[in-house]
């Protein structure tokens, strides 16, 4: 006679997840109009990395370069001025957007 394997509830959850998982995936990416099966071949060949593929800096002959921070703060003071701009525009935009919708109190 054959024993009965005996498991665990969370024993045979996990066999259950371990199978629904990859399932559900596949059947969410088909949802979006995706291809599952390519997203995982991707995901594999990046989770196991070709270790020829990387090179490591040479620090000892590379010079250190530190980029300019004026060019960086002038982009970043231009970038807040365009925002200031849209904003103030926005702004009368909505004024004159409510202004005609309200009704005249004549």
């Amino acid at each position: 006679m054959a024993r009965k394997i005996r498991m665990t509830p969370f024993a045979r959850f996990f066999i259950f997840l371990m199978i629904a998982a990859p399932l559900a995936f596949l059947g969410a990416s088909y949802y979006r109009g995706e291809d599952g099966i390519a997203k995982i071949k991707s995901l594999l060949e990046t989770l196991k990395g070709d270790r020829q593929d990387i090179e490591l800096p040479n620090t000892a002959t590379e010079p250190d370069v530190i980029p300019s921070k004026g060019t960086e703060l002038e982009a970043k003071i231009d970038s807040v001025l365009q925002y200031q701009k849209m904003i103030i525009e926005l702004l009368e935009d909505n004024q004159s957007v409510h202004a005609l919708s309200e009704p005249d109190s004549l």
